[in-house]
Protein backbone atom coordinates (compact mmCIF):
# COMPACT_ATOMS: atom_id res chain seq x y z
CA UNK A 1 0.00 0.00 0.00
CA UNK A 2 3.03 2.44 0.62
CA UNK A 3 6.85 1.99 1.91
CA UNK A 4 6.73 1.40 5.50
CA UNK A 5 9.27 3.71 7.00
CA UNK A 6 8.39 4.11 10.68
CA UNK A 7 5.91 2.67 12.97
CA UNK A 8 3.49 5.75 12.16
CA UNK A 9 3.62 4.75 8.11
CA UNK A 10 2.34 1.26 9.43
CA UNK A 11 -0.82 2.85 11.79
CA UNK A 12 -1.61 4.81 8.56
CA UNK A 13 -1.86 1.70 7.03
CA UNK A 14 -3.58 0.08 9.28
CA UNK A 15 -6.16 3.11 9.79
CA UNK A 16 -6.97 3.00 6.33
CA UNK A 17 -7.76 -0.43 6.21
CA UNK A 18 -9.98 -0.05 9.14
CA UNK A 19 -11.93 2.77 7.25
CA UNK A 20 -12.59 0.56 4.34
CA UNK A 21 -13.86 -2.08 6.40
CA UNK A 22 -11.04 -4.54 5.64
CA UNK A 23 -8.17 -4.48 8.73
CA UNK A 24 -10.22 -7.73 10.25
CA UNK A 25 -9.48 -9.58 6.70
CA UNK A 26 -5.40 -8.07 6.06
CA UNK A 27 -5.17 -9.65 9.92
CA UNK A 28 -6.05 -12.49 10.01
CA UNK A 29 -3.53 -13.37 6.27
CA UNK A 30 0.14 -14.65 7.36
CA UNK A 31 1.75 -11.93 6.01
CA UNK A 32 -0.72 -9.10 7.33
CA UNK A 33 -0.23 -5.98 5.19
CA UNK A 34 2.83 -7.42 3.39
CA UNK A 35 0.82 -10.02 1.24
CA UNK A 36 0.87 -9.97 -1.98
CA UNK A 37 -2.76 -9.07 -3.59
CA UNK A 38 -3.22 -11.50 -6.27
CA UNK A 39 -1.94 -14.76 -7.60
CA UNK A 40 -1.17 -13.27 -10.79
CA UNK A 41 2.68 -12.99 -9.76
CA UNK A 42 2.96 -14.35 -6.63
CA UNK A 43 1.35 -17.95 -6.24
CA UNK A 44 1.08 -17.10 -2.34
CA UNK A 45 -0.71 -13.82 -3.34
CA UNK A 46 -4.12 -13.30 -1.76
CA UNK A 47 -7.07 -13.74 -3.47
CA UNK A 48 -9.80 -10.83 -2.90
CA UNK A 49 -13.15 -10.32 -4.34
CA UNK A 50 -13.48 -7.44 -6.71
CA UNK A 51 -15.59 -5.20 -4.03
CA UNK A 52 -12.53 -6.01 -1.50
CA UNK A 53 -9.95 -4.89 -4.51
CA UNK A 54 -11.79 -1.63 -4.75
CA UNK A 55 -12.09 -1.14 -0.45
CA UNK A 56 -7.70 -2.07 -0.74
CA UNK A 57 -7.53 0.72 -3.67
CA UNK A 58 -9.45 3.13 -1.72
CA UNK A 59 -7.93 2.69 1.50
CA UNK A 60 -4.24 3.60 -0.63
CA UNK A 61 -6.09 6.77 -1.20
CA UNK A 62 -6.43 7.21 2.49
CA UNK A 63 -2.56 5.87 3.24
CA UNK A 64 -0.84 7.43 0.56
CA UNK A 65 0.92 10.62 0.46
CA UNK A 66 0.23 11.58 -3.28
CA UNK A 67 -1.01 15.26 -3.91
CA UNK A 68 -3.76 13.79 -6.64
CA UNK A 69 -5.57 10.65 -7.12
CA UNK A 70 -7.82 9.37 -10.76
CA UNK A 71 -10.35 7.21 -9.69
CA UNK A 72 -11.89 4.98 -12.10
CA UNK A 73 -15.30 3.48 -11.32
CA UNK A 74 -14.02 3.02 -7.49
CA UNK A 75 -16.91 1.33 -6.01
CA UNK A 76 -18.56 -0.20 -9.23
CA UNK A 77 -17.89 -3.71 -7.71
CA UNK A 78 -19.68 -2.72 -4.28
CA UNK A 79 -23.02 -2.94 -2.59
CA UNK A 80 -24.66 0.32 -2.20
CA UNK A 81 -24.63 0.19 1.24
CA UNK A 82 -20.35 -0.25 1.30
CA UNK A 83 -20.83 2.53 -1.52
CA UNK A 84 -22.78 5.34 0.33
CA UNK A 85 -20.00 4.58 3.26
CA UNK A 86 -16.58 4.63 0.94
CA UNK A 87 -18.02 7.69 -0.81
CA UNK A 88 -18.70 9.88 2.63
CA UNK A 89 -15.57 8.09 4.19
CA UNK A 90 -13.67 9.91 0.53
CA UNK A 91 -15.36 13.46 0.88
CA UNK A 92 -14.77 13.64 5.03
CA UNK A 93 -11.14 12.46 5.05
CA UNK A 94 -9.53 13.17 1.37
CA UNK A 95 -8.20 16.77 1.15
CA UNK A 96 -6.59 15.70 -1.88
CA UNK A 97 -7.95 16.65 -5.41
CA UNK A 98 -8.97 13.85 -6.98
CA UNK A 99 -10.49 13.07 -10.75
CA UNK A 100 -13.83 10.76 -9.88
CA UNK A 101 -14.76 8.94 -13.39
CA UNK A 102 -18.19 7.57 -13.14
CA UNK A 103 -21.15 6.33 -15.08
CA UNK A 104 -23.25 6.10 -11.85
CA UNK A 105 -24.43 9.65 -11.43
CA UNK A 106 -25.32 9.24 -7.81
CA UNK A 107 -21.51 8.70 -7.31
CA UNK A 108 -20.74 12.41 -8.14
CA UNK A 109 -23.33 14.11 -6.55
CA UNK A 110 -21.05 15.60 -4.37
CA UNK A 111 -18.61 16.36 -6.13
CA UNK A 112 -16.98 19.99 -6.65
CA UNK A 113 -17.00 20.58 -10.33
CA UNK A 114 -19.07 17.82 -12.43
CA UNK A 115 -17.51 17.86 -16.40
CA UNK A 116 -20.12 15.85 -18.81
CA UNK A 117 -18.32 14.34 -21.36
CA UNK A 118 -20.11 13.28 -24.62
CA UNK A 119 -18.12 11.84 -27.65
CA UNK A 120 -15.00 12.79 -25.96
CA UNK A 121 -15.86 16.70 -25.29
CA UNK A 122 -17.10 18.33 -22.15
CA UNK A 123 -20.71 19.02 -22.97
CA UNK A 124 -21.65 20.66 -19.84
CA UNK A 125 -19.94 21.77 -16.39
CA UNK A 126 -21.26 22.67 -12.99
CA UNK A 127 -22.49 21.41 -9.42
CA UNK A 128 -25.07 18.59 -9.51
CA UNK A 129 -27.75 21.42 -8.50
CA UNK A 130 -26.54 23.66 -11.30
CA UNK A 131 -27.02 20.65 -13.73
CA UNK A 132 -30.00 19.53 -12.72
CA UNK A 133 -31.08 23.37 -12.78
CA UNK A 134 -30.33 23.45 -16.42
CA UNK A 135 -32.14 20.57 -17.22
CA UNK A 136 -29.80 19.57 -20.25
CA UNK A 137 -27.91 16.17 -20.99
CA UNK A 138 -26.99 15.56 -17.59
CA UNK A 139 -30.79 16.48 -15.60
CA UNK A 140 -31.78 13.68 -17.89
CA UNK A 141 -29.05 10.97 -17.70
CA UNK A 142 -29.54 11.50 -13.95
CA UNK A 143 -33.38 11.44 -13.41
CA UNK A 144 -33.06 8.49 -15.91
CA UNK A 145 -30.68 6.55 -13.20
CA UNK A 146 -32.88 7.70 -10.65
CA UNK A 147 -35.86 6.30 -11.72
CA UNK A 148 -34.65 2.75 -12.45
CA UNK A 149 -34.27 2.65 -8.80
CA UNK A 150 -37.97 4.32 -8.25
CA UNK A 151 -39.87 1.40 -9.34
Amino acid sequence: MRKLHTEDDEKKVWNALEMVGMKDKIMKLEEGINTQVTREFNRNGAVFSGGEVQRIAIARVFASDANMYVLDEPTSALDPFSEERIYKLIIQNTKKAMIIIAHRLSTVIDCDVIYLMDKGRIVEKGTHEEMMNKNGLYAKMFNTQKNLYAK
